[in-house]
């Protein structure tokens, strides 16, 4: 995936383009004398525009082919260099070693670009002389290594930028969690408290007051037995009402919707649609879901070169299913790496399952299912 943001892509394709007329201004506006040369110059040129638009508007995701289209824009600059040499060629092979710099590896980036200059040189010759060839060839070479290096320092500091933007939005999804199963802890520490102190005392002052009003009856005092009944009807009002508030506290849900949100925001590309339509009230759940929700956005983000991922989290009676799909492309069989792999024994270790399905030049869909509540 193109590491850097639309508006430098945006940017990098106007400056590519507008090179690409400057440099055919001069057989455009000028003097043809071979009509026949020129139709076929014309064509040479009009190609490399449109393979140019194609790379750089990621028309193309599949890498093989992409680099077919410089290859293409690389002949097409030496055929108009061989046709109707003016020695502004070069140009468009600076457009080229940008290009490769967004997608080659240092080293053949830099093989292509000297080869290319030495196409070119060679095209030179045949219009030209060799004296031309070697004027024009090392100020051009210089210009495109000065263009592939830039670049590939500029994709480099956008992929660091991409991934600690990515490790934030985890850090924050994680933070939500844990915040959530301490609120969730704290709650269970009360209601244990109250279960254990308060209730205890009231279920005690119960019984103290129903003995009192068995003594009532027998001595025969009328209004102590209204009073006791009334006290004893009040304790265990309030009996009841801590098991209720014991109930509540006991109730704790996290919040894994505002987690897998604030993992969504860090992230730029790709842009992540959840639906999240269920509350999973176990900690446990809730950790799984996010490590995968987590591993499919770093999946996408470093691999499969999408622009746009859905995440779904919904509830199927009492199974709990995590379905991820994204618009990118995959090479064909997946082998599983440790994230998947990671990702699949801590759904087993809750009981859940986990399915993924790829298939070449379609993007990567992943379903997982776990149940809803914890096993006897």
């Amino acid at each position: 995936m193109d590491p850097l943001t639309d508006a430098t892509t945006r940017n990098l394709k106007l400056g590519g383009l507008l090179a690409w007329i400057l440099a055919g201004a001069p057989v455009l506006f000028g003097e043809k004398p071979d009509p026949a040369a020129f139709r076929l110059w014309l064509l040479a040129f009009g190609t490399f525009g449109l393979s140019f638009a194609l790379v750089m508007a990621r028309s193309v995701q599949a890498r093989s082919v992409r680099y077919g289209l410089l290859a293409l824009q690389s002949a097409c600059v030496a055929a108009m260099a061989l046709l109707m040499c003016f020695g502004f060629e070069g140009l468009l092979l600076t457009a080229v070693a940008v290009q490769l710099g967004l997608l080659a590896p240092r080293r053949a980036g830099l093989i292509w670009v000297v080869a290319q200059s030495l196409l070119l040189g060679w095209a030179i010759r045949e219009h030209w002389a060799i004296r031309a060839a070697l004027l024009l060839i090392p100020p051009y070479l210089g210009v495109q290594l000065l263009a592939l290096l830039s670049l590939q320092s500029l994709a480099k500091e956008a992929q660091a930028r991409c991934a600690l933007q990515l490790a934030n939005g985890e850090l924050r999804a994680t933070r939500e969690i844990l915040a959530d199963s301490a609120r969730a802890g704290e709650r269970l520490r009360i209601a244990r408290d109250l279960h254990d102190a308060i209730g205890h005392h009231l279920v005690v002052l119960s019984l103290q007051l129903e003995a009192l009003s068995s003594c009532a009856v027998a001595d025969g005092g009328e209004t102590t037995r209204g009073g006791l009944r009334a006290a004893r009807a009040t304790a265990k009002m309030l009996l009841n009402d801590v098991e209720d508030v014991v109930r509540s506290l006991n109730q704790s849900e996290i919040d894994l919707d505002r987690a897998l949100r604030a993992l969504a925001e860090e992230v730029p590309r790709p842009r992540i649609h959840l639906d999240i339509a269920c509350r999973v009230e176990d900690s446990d759940r809730a950790h799984a879901l996010l490590r995968c929700s987590q591993e499919t956005v770093t999946n996408a983000v470093k691999h499969s070169g999408a622009e746009n991922l859905w995440i779904r989290i919904d509830q199927d009676g009492e199974r709990i299913r995590f379905h991820a799909r994204d618009d990118g492309t995959c090479a064909g069989s997946l082998e599983p790496g440790h994230g998947l792999r990671g990702m699949s024994d801590r759904l087993h270790a809750l009981g859940g399952t986990l399915e993924l399905r790829a298939a070449p030049g379609t993007g990567l869909e992943l379903l997982a299912t776990l149940p809803a509540v914890r096993a006897p």
